[in-house]
């Protein structure tokens, strides 16, 4: 059994462990690093990190279900900390994880083992709604619509090239991928640039909600673009279509309540996590 490396050369085989996500960090960015645990062709789990000034954030970290509690998290979280030796100055390991509702993934139990201290984001989850509950938000019921609207399959190049601008560290992925959904994600501009804007993505399994950004001077023109998305969606899926909705602040948080109050179904949870570098209780053996 060892630890190898990943990269662009080998990526193929670990992507269904770290999610396309990390893997093009991987693959793209040279602040993040990759492991594996392996022995000949049978892959035991992996784990990906993120340098950040003075720390190292775990990404993703993921050890097969069948080779759970046996010690290999451990494993790639001590050799992951001995390739972070090599960046001067650091103080800490973080992680932010999310904890699926519906099952187990194990990991705030083997990062509480490790030596980390949790807490919970009360305003990081994830919800799910179907199209017809968004079709039925009262919130959403407006008739008038901003004339300067425009869906994502009628921007410019120059347009897109603007919302590759937003801060959502994925946002190349989703318009490179061709994962944007076309008609329901919409964009407010003006002749000075984008507004803001309402970003549905469409993946294999799941229709998602990822990225909402409004200009304050434009922010009475939020909720039409929300009902316009939301009347774009209800001529396309069925309304039984569940629609996942990720939530990472407070403000957001308070809008999506108050949208969808008792509509809302909590699909996860989420968790950060410090361990300072100079507490040795970590990495004990595990058995």
């Amino acid at each position: 059994m060892e630890i190898i490396q990943i990269g662009p050369d080998n990526y193929e085989p670990f992507e269904p462990l770290l999610g396309p996500d990390v893997t093009v960090a991987v693959r793209f960015n040279t602040e993040v690093f990759a492991l594996a645990l392996v022995e000949e062709q049978q892959i035991y789990g992996a784990i990906a990190c993120e340098h950040r000034d003075f720390e190292i954030a775990v990404r993703a970290l993921y050890v097969l279900p069948e080779y759970r509690r046996q010690g290999y998290g451990t494993t790639l979280l001590e050799a992951a900390a001995d390739m972070a030796a090599y960046y001067d100055g650091l103080e800490a390991f973080t992680t932010d994880f999310t904890e699926a509702l519906d099952e187990d993934n194990g990991l705030k139990e083997f990062f509480t083992f490790a030596g980390f201290e949790l807490e919970e984001d009360p305003d990081t989850v994830a919800y799910q709604v179907t199209i017809g509950d968004l079709v039925e938000a009262k919130g959403l019921q407006v008739s008038d619509i901003p004339s300067q609207i425009e869906t994502y399959s009628h921007l410019t190049s120059g347009e897109r090239g603007l919302l590759l601008q937003e801060p959502h560290p994925f946002m190349p992925l989703y318009v490179d991928g061709g994962w944007i959904e076309p008609e329901a994600s919409c964009f407010l501009n003006d002749e000075y640039g984008m507004l803001g804007c309402v970003v549905f993505v469409s993946g294999p399994d799941d229709l998602s909600l990822e990225w909402v950004r409004i200009d304050p001077k434009a922010s009475i023109h939020l909720i039409p673009m929300l009902a316009f998305s939301a009347r774009a969606l209800a001529a396309k899926y069925p309304r039984d279509k569940k629609l996942i909705i990720p939530v990472i602040s407070a403000e957001s948080h308070k809008l999506v309540k108050h949208l969808f109050g008792d509509r809302l179904e909590l699909l996860e949870r989420s968790w950060s996590g410090t361990w300072n570098l100079e507490d040795d209780s970590a990495f004990e053996d595990e058995q």
